[in-house]
């Protein structure tokens, strides 16, 4: 019964990781899309959502079943809530992504009318590269320069917020100020997208310590 229920969480760890993989192409997809001016790539990815979707419904009745009819202890019982926990943060993670190709499909933006967004979704790639680091390990040697790229983000967002707002009152052109305002929401998406990978590195936490941490209070590196 123990290796069954060993196997089940090795099978669960492969799954969040395989779901982590494909979230991190989903975003080195984006960022291609935005630089070579791709759209009918941008619209791949777009459609590509429905894949992690399923992925992680899959997951979760998997992970239900495990929880309710086998009796885990209280090691592997964190970890199931946590790869739930995480899954669900990969999804919504890669949801941004989807939504931000399918603005780049639909409106056609050139790269340099949304060059910022090309430079978000650089610094969440690496966010992602590190997050899965952390994870395969299930340890937070990585997780200050998690925090400094998350920061980064943050400290970035109300400056390229005031350039969009800037273009927007300086421009006459009634397409290029509808282009700007839906710029607006997929630099918050990106915004959003590094708070979930930071709640992925703090259910690494949980899984060590038991219980949840602010992860920038737990390092002091609060911004």
């Amino acid at each position: 019964m123990k290796h069954h229920k060993d196997k089940s969480i090795t099978k669960m760890k492969h799954q969040v990781l395989e779901a982590l993989e494909f979230t991190i192409s989903q975003y080195k997809d984006t960022y291609k899309a935005i630089k070579d001016n791709n759209y009918k790539l941008a619209k791949d990815v777009y459609k590509d959502y429905k894949i992690i979707f399923n992925m992680y419904y899959n997951f979760f009745e998997t992970s239900i079943w495990q929880m309710t009819k086998q009796q885990l202890i209280s090691t592997d019982l964190k970890k199931t809530v946590s790869y739930i926990g995480i899954f669900r943060e990969i999804r919504r993670t890669s949801e941004y992504a989807s939504k931000i190709c399918k603005f780049i499909s639909k409106y056609k933006p050139t790269s340099s009318t949304i060059e910022f967004i090309e430079e978000f979704a650089k610094k969440i790639i690496k966010m992602l590269n590190t997050c899965i680091e952390i994870f395969d390990n299930e340890e937070l040697q990585g997780s200050k320069k998690l925090i400094k790229l998350d920061i980064k983000i943050k400290k970035t967002y109300d400056e390229k917020q005031k350039i969009l707002l800037e273009k927007i009152r300086t421009t006459q052109d009634i397409n290029k100020i509808n282009i700007y305002v839906k710029a607006m929401s997929q630099l918050k998406y990106l915004y959003r997208a590094s708070d979930h990978i930071i709640q992925i590195a703090e259910f690494v936490m949980y899984m060590q310590e038991g219980q949840l941490f602010n992860i920038h209070e737990y390092f002091g590196t609060k911004n």
